[in-house]
Order: C-alpha cells, then sequence, then structure tokens
C-alpha cells in the first residue's frame, strides 16, 4: 500500500512537470531560445533524479524477492522447527516406547512369577496327593513291623513263659520227691528208733532176769 501511494505520486509530480512543458513546446515549437533549452534540460535532469530514485527504491521485482527471501527464511526457520518438533517426537517416542518396554517386562516378569508360583502349587497339591498313599504305606509298614515285633515279643514271651512253667513244673516234682524222701528217711529213723528201744528193752529185762 505504501509503495502504491509513492507510485501514485511520483506519476503525479511527473505528470505536473510533463503538462508546462508539453504545453510550451505546442507554444514555441519553432522559437526555442537557450533559456528554453535550459528549462528543458532541467526537466530532463528530474526525470533522471526520479528514475534513479525509483531505481534505488525498493521495485515491485526487489520486493518480491525480498518476500521470496523472507519465504524461505520462514521456510527454512519452519523445516528447522519441523526438525526440532521431529527430533522431540523421535525422543518423544524413544521414551514412550522405553516405557512400554519396561510396562511390558514388568507383565512378564509378573506372568513368569505367577507361573512359578502356580508351578509350586501344583507341585505342592501334588506332594499332599502322593503323600496321603505314602503315608498311608508308612503305616501299615509300621504297624506290620509292631505287629511282627509283637508276635517276635509274643513268641520270646511264650517261649520263656514255656520255659519258667517247665522250670517250675521240674522244682515242683523235685520238692515231691524231697517230701517223698523225708517222709520215707523219718519213717526209717521212727523205725530204727523203735527198733532199738525194743532192744534195749529186752537186754534190760534180760539183766533182771539174770
Amino acid at each position: 500500500m505504501k509503495d502504491a501511494a509513492f507510485f501514485d505520486e511520483v506519476a503525479v509530480f511527473l505528470d505536473q512537470n510533463d503538462a508546462p512543458e508539453a504545453a510550451e513546446k505546442e507554444n514555441h515549437e519553432a522559437a526555442t531560445t537557450p533559456r528554453d533549452d535550459g528549462l528543458h534540460l532541467d526537466s530532463r535532469q528530474l526525470l533522471a533524479e526520479t528514475e534513479e530514485l525509483l531505481a534505488s527504491y525498493d521495485t515491485p521485482t526487489d520486493t518480491q524477492q525480498e518476500l521470496n527471501v523472507n519465504s524461505a527464511s520462514m521456510n527454512t526457520n519452519s523445516s528447522e522447527d519441523d526438525k526440532t518438533e521431529t527430533l522431540q517426537n523421535d525422543n518423544i517416542s524413544t521414551g514412550k516406547r522405553r516405557e512400554i518396554w519396561n510396562a511390558q517386562a514388568a507383565q512378564r516378569r509378573l506372568r513368569y512369577r505367577q507361573k512359578l508360583q502356580d508351578e509350586k502349587e501344583t507341585l505342592r497339591q501334588q506332594a499332599t496327593e502322593l503323600s496321603t498313599p505314602v503315608t498311608i504305606l508308612e503305616n501299615a509298614q509300621v504297624e506290620l513291623k509292631t505287629r511282627q515285633a509283637s508276635n517276635l515279643m509274643f513268641g520270646a514271651w511264650r517261649a520263656v513263659a514255656a520255659r519258667q512253667l517247665e522250670r517250675r513244673l521240674q522244682a515242683e516234682q523235685q520238692q515231691k520227691l524231697l517230701r517223698a524222701e523225708v517222709v520215707g528217711r523219718a519213717r526209717l529213723i521212727h523205725q530204727m528208733s523203735l527198733l532199738l528201744e525194743d532192744r534195749l528193752k529186752s537186754k534190760q529185762q534180760d539183766r533182771l532176769i539174770s
């Protein structure tokens, strides 16, 4: 907008300078004095200076080039921003991937621990189930051994009892024999005593008679 206004002002200025020159040319086409030539040179010099001023000022092409440069700069900055954002996204995605990987690793560890616990529980149940028959078998073996030991002890006790009974019977038999012998000897002693008494009495009677 500023460039267009400036160009309009320059065009008006040129029209104002060209109008007197055209009128002067129409009125004095045949008679041109040195003074008119000087004015004409001044007008040309002013026009040349104006053109130089316009040339030195930003033209639409220069403005477009500047816009292109600014656009390229903006595109470069945008590209750099995109790269930065991409790097940030890469960093974020890397962190996110690491977080996901850690979470998955934690879940795998939890599943592995749960699997170990399940296997331990299964083994514990199997051990319990197997221990019941084993316990029954062990109890049966212990009972059998106890019975065998009892039978052995009972057999030994019976043997000892039989021996004791035999010895007791033998002792009783010996006692009976001893008693019979004692009784027999007592009777013999009594008979011998009676015989001695009879003899003594006979001798005493014989002495008295003689």
